[in-house]
């Protein structure tokens, strides 16, 4: 028997109601990351994130072309790429460059990713898949695929919280002799920024913090020198399978004209439309170009630049 009792919601008032919205886009903004703490803690909206990928693909073009790999590729071997993101990169930088391979096979975490790359930068050469590289059994992998004798990571391994079980996971992926290169942020403006704003007692709790996405070793404000950065880099490989060659920690950054187009980049491909509602967005906008401001410092006439520096770790199967 079922009871046909009808039972009374809650009355909410329109503070309350508002709390009840704002907790809930803060769960959708971090739903991606509480699911799997292991996994990207950022989720990209592929769309969004199309308009400025060059700025991306300038800084993994420069990584790759730097990189003096031990054994050339042939035509009988595979390369994986770990982040793809929307394809783009895959499609006109990476599958060139590893030319004379067999194939590409091209993997995110994200789904929508995926299915953007399929559609957007397909290739006959190329395979896009989804795959965590921090998975506990890559065992399906690598039944569907087989090893690899390059893999690649372009500005991924930075947001992945667990880093050994992940270069591990490229170890276990590479033939013998196979190498990897990996690109990633040690730091940069727009988190120190974004982790200032967390703190403040408008927005804290209201939208995505990166301490809570960035791997525990991202050097916030920089206060760790390039040397420390690279010892924890390398520390971090330890016992996970791989031999380090190299490992860069250099500086670069980006330029922009003006505030507007430095928001506008920034602001679009975070998530940050998902936590903070309409009514909200303009002061939230008008406090992140306070914020970048203050961090930047420019110089009158002069572009804003938003600093940054990154490390490329180049390594083989041990």
């Amino acid at each position: 028997m079922f009871s046909t009792e009808t039972k009374s919601l809650p009355r909410y008032s329109g503070a309350a109601t508002r709390k009840r919205r704002r907790d809930s886009r803060v769960q959708r903004g971090w739903a991606f990351c509480n699911s799997c703490p292991r996994k990207t803690t950022m989720k990209f909206h592929p769309e969004c994130y199309v308009k400025y990928v060059h700025y991306p693909s300038q800084l993994n073009e420069e990584a790759l072309k730097k990189t003096c790999f031990q054994k050339p590729l042939t035509k009988d071997q595979q390369v994986l790429e770990v982040g793809c993101g929307i394809g783009h990169f895959a499609q006109q930088f990476l599958l060139p460059h590893c030319q004379p391979c067999r194939r590409l096979v091209a993997t995110d975490l994200q789904p929508d990713m995926v299915r953007f790359a399929r559609e957007r930068f397909p290739h006959e050469d190329i395979v896009y898949d989804v795959l965590d590289i921090a998975t506990p059994n890559l065992s399906p992998f690598l039944e569907k695929y087989g090893k690899f004798d390059r893999v690649f990571s372009f500005l991924t391994f930075h947001m992945i919280q667990d880093q050994k079980t992940a270069y591990a996971n490229v170890s276990k992926l590479l033939n013998e002799g196979g190498e990897c290169l990996v690109l990633g942020f040690a730091s940069h403006d727009i988190v120190d920024v974004c982790a200032e704003l967390c703190q403040t007692d408008r927005w804290k709790g209201r939208v995505p913090d990166p301490r809570k996405a960035a791997h525990p070793t991202f050097n916030f404000n920089r206060v760790k020198s390039a040397s420390q950065v690279e010892a924890e880099v390398r520390d971090t490989l330890r016992g996970t399978g791989l031999e380090c060659l190299s490992c860069d920690v250099y500086d670069s950054g980006w330029k922009y004209d003006d505030m507007d187009s430095l928001l506008d980049m920034f602001l679009t491909t975070l998530p940050f439309r998902s936590t903070v509602p309409d009514e909200d967005w303009e002061d939230f906008r008008t406090v992140w170009a306070e914020m970048m401001f203050r961090k930047l410092s420019p110089s009158p006439g002069k572009p804003l630049e938003v600093k940054f520096s990154l490390y490329a770790v180049h390594a083989r199967h041990a």
